[in-house]
């Protein structure tokens, strides 16, 4: 959830994390099955993977901060898309010490984490749907695209994802993230891919203006080396935004239930349509790279 965890704790656990991986020391899932089946529908296709992935926390749905998992849901609906797959792992890290630990357990219920001293264990996985034959059968030509919902814990998307990605071979410009985002207004929709120089300068360290205070886009970023993915964030606001400080705590507010009509403002057509065009420009993008390339 925004703001549960010091920064400091998120990057010791991001980079620790980055460095089992390295070494091989977390276990992997097994996507054997769901690989041999993407490259076969690649190759008759004649197209490459896309991935949309939706953050949100297990058990929290309807909530502003699932917003982005909510929508991806949505989206699996009116596209027709089935169920390929789950996965479920956990993950043993050791934090810098046991004050580290017990601050992580504090704030991390969605995961469902345990600890041993400064050692935290805690679960993490996804759910894949495949979109039929690009979704002609929902009136749509989108390509080979999966949508993906990370699980658990919202603050711990990257584990799933950056394994994902690279045991299918979907390069960070072939991925589109879809979150909550409390610096934007309600129901208003920003795209962007990457982090421009501006938001990294040490010059401006306050600025938010592509994700880096979502807990979910660090863990992808740390994961995936600040990879330049596309972003979609969903405007939920914030209780000073809104003049309501004084009701609720920013917690609260990201896990209160959101209106309808804001759950479901990225399906209006419009909104809509932004993000299939998006999904036609990967492909488009992706289609002149390899004509370019020398045979």
């Amino acid at each position: 959830v925004v703001g549960r965890i010091p920064v400091a704790a998120i990057l010791s656990l991001g980079q620790f994390l980055l460095c089992l991986e390295l070494a091989g020391a977390e276990p992997k899932f097994d996507f054997t099955e769901l690989k041999r089946t993407i490259e076969c529908q690649s190759a008759l296709m004649g197209v490459k993977p896309m991935l949309v992935a939706g953050l949100g926390n297990m058990g929290y749905e309807g909530t502003r901060h699932n917003m982005g998992q909510d929508t991806v849901r949505d989206l699996v609906r009116l596209y027709k898309a089935t169920s390929h797959s789950s996965y479920e792992k956990w993950i043993e890290v050791e934090l810098p010490d046991e004050a580290s630990a017990i601050e992580y357990v504090r704030f991390s219920g969605a995961s469902s984490p345990s600890r041993d001293g400064s050692k935290v264990t805690f679960r993490v996985g996804g759910e894949v749907f495949l979109l039929p034959e690009g979704g002609e059968g929902a009136g749509v030509n989108l390509g080979l695209v999966l949508f993906v919902l990370p699980y658990f814990d919202i603050n711990e998307s990257g584990h799933f994802l950056s394994e994902l990605s690279q045991a299918l071979g979907i390069p960070p410009r072939r991925m589109i993230v879809i979150t909550d985002d409390i610096q934007l207004r309600r129901m208003q929709v920003l795209v962007s891919q990457g982090i421009p120089v501006a938001a990294e300068s040490p010059s401006h360290p306050s600025r938010d203006l592509f994700g880096d205070g979502h807990n979910g886009l660090k863990s992808i970023n740390n994961l995936m080396g600040r990879a330049n993915y596309w972003r979609v964030r969903l405007g939920v606001s914030n209780p000073r935004q809104e003049h309501l400080e004084n009701k609720y705590s920013l917690s609260e507010w990201v896990l209160g239930k959101a209106p309808s009509e804001e759950r479901t403002y990225l399906m209006a057509p419009q909104n809509r349509t932004a993000l299939e065009d998006i999904l036609r420009k990967i492909g488009t993008l992706e289609s002149a790279d390899e004509r370019s390339r020398p045979n």
